[in-house]
């Protein structure tokens, strides 16, 4: 295994300074004053485990995680804040997600892209990032940008931190992660690299969410429970929760625009087909406030209302630049298989990846109460 610098040098890879990026330099700045401590306990091969964030000049959305000889590191693309941010101020200009936030008469004009996805991502059309006409609206783009690439990061380091890398580089020569390729390199598919997203991105999510929602948080026998209150830095707790699904949404379609432009693909990928993806984060959403708040899922479900305006504010913001979605018979009987198919991997992956992963606890094998709600029939 080389190390990063030899890694960067045969790659071609250069780095990139924060103090010219500063949308990136707030982002990893609040990763580690958020994540220092857990970062201070985790342990690689025994050893205090070093992570390294680096910026690099490559073009697109994208990102890796890797386990190198020197250090631990996760690499942020370069635009990637950048077309997120731009992405969020033309869905929250479309005014269905949280129109209550803002003026009453709304003065913002709608941005639509000039061309699909893809494009995007190659920089071949212009994008308008310009603040928008509402104050509170652009605050409101610009929260979601921020939740956006914190969920970016946290996905990267549950790749390291939950022991993806490390398994990684048993079975390949380079123990790396790439969410997509990049024309250098290349992102691997299958079953087990599914798995191994799902689990990444559950592990994020939770992350994400406690940003959100600042929650005041305690242990009980080792389980972080949350006491979340009513509002928040950007509303109440519906608004919170949608802000996150827009942030993980923004990522997730991006994505899959480029890993199959076929909805009825459903051979594995390297991400769950966007469908699973979805439900999958809003299943753990769910799961994490019901959980650990102790309310029922009726409960959590409902701070999920307003997340429906999502989809109708993406297909708007691309207007007649999106393929149809064809019906696919048996389509929700393939979600539903698919995510027990996740599960029977994970039963074998689990005890693997425990050998490496740096700290904290991977998902249960058996779920149970949390020990704080013994009386809440929600496991986890």
């Amino acid at each position: 295994m080389p190390t990063f610098e030899e890694f960067a040098a045969t790659e071609g890879m250069q780095l990139l300074a924060y103090d010219d990026h500063p949308d990136w330099l707030d982002a990893v700045a609040e990763f580690y004053a958020n994540m220092t401590p857990f970062i201070g306990n985790c342990l690689r091969s025994g050893e205090p485990m070093i992570l390294d964030i680096h910026l690099v000049d490559r073009p697109g959305l994208n990102a890796f995680a890797a386990s190198f000889d020197d250090a631990d590191v996760i690499c942020l693309y370069r635009d990637t804040v950048r077309l997120i941010r731009a992405t969020a101020r033309g869905l929250v200009s479309q005014g269905l997600l949280l129109p209550h936030i803002g003026a009453e008469n709304n003065i913002v004009k709608s941005r639509h892209f000039s061309g699909p996805p893809r494009q995007v991502l190659t920089n071949e059309i212009d994008l308008c990032d310009d603040p928008l006409e509402d104050i509170e609206r652009d605050r409101l783009a610009l929260h979601i940008t921020r939740l956006a690439a914190h969920f970016i990061i946290q996905h990267e380091f549950a790749h390291i931190s939950n022991g993806h890398t490390s398994w990684i580089g048993s079975q390949r020569k380079l123990a790396l992660i790439i969410e997509m390729d990049d024309g250098h390199l290349e992102s691997t598919k299958g079953m087990e690299r599914e798995t191994l997203e799902w689990d990444a991105d559950s592990t994020a999510i939770t992350h994400v969410l406690k940003i959100a929602l600042n929650p005041e948080m305690f242990t009980i026998d080792g389980r972080t429970a949350w006491k979340i209150p009513n509002r928040n830095s950007i509303g109440d707790v519906g608004d919170a929760v949608t802000c996150v699904v827009a942030a993980f949404f923004l990522c997730g379609a991006y994505f899959a625009s480029v890993e199959s432009s076929l909805w009825w693909d459903l051979e594995p990928r390297s991400h769950p087909h966007p469908a699973i993806r979805m439900a999958s984060i809003i299943s753990a959403i769910t799961l994490n406030i019901s959980f650990r708040s102790g309310t029922t899922e009726k409960e959590a479900d409902a701070h999920l209302a307003n997340a429906s305006s999502i989809i109708p504010s993406w297909l708007s913001l691309f207007r007649g630049h999106l393929p149809q979605k064809d019906h696919v018979p048996g389509f929700l009987d393939f979600c539903d298989n698919r995510l027990k198919q996740y599960d029977t991997v994970w039963q074998r992956l689990e005890p693997e990846l425990r050998k490496f992963k740096r700290g904290g606890t991977l998902a249960p094998l058996v779920r149970t109460r949390h020990p704080a709600f013994p009386n809440n029939d929600v496991i986890g």
